[in-house]
């Protein structure tokens, strides 16, 4: 799946934070990828395997806004 986000309302010195909920089953594998050059950049990959205790299955990840918005890693 690949989902376009526009980032708007930053402060400067904050990261961005990102939510994943997903199944029990397998793993998630996300690429952060920045758009500002000719071509896209992948600035930040997560990947998650766990099991969140609670009802929902979610993990938070971060990843300085500076990273993102300078299209490299």
């Amino acid at each position: 799946m690949i989902v376009d986000i526009l980032v708007t309302g930053t402060e400067k010195g904050k990261p961005l934070v990102f939510e994943i909920e997903r199944g029990h089953l397998g793993s998630t594998r996300v690429e952060l990828s920045s758009y500002l050059g000719t071509k896209p950049v992948v600035v930040a990959t997560f990947v998650w395997d766990g099991i969140a205790p609670g009802d929902r299955n979610a993990h938070q990840f971060q990843v300085p806004l500076s990273t993102v918005l300078s299209g490299a890693p």
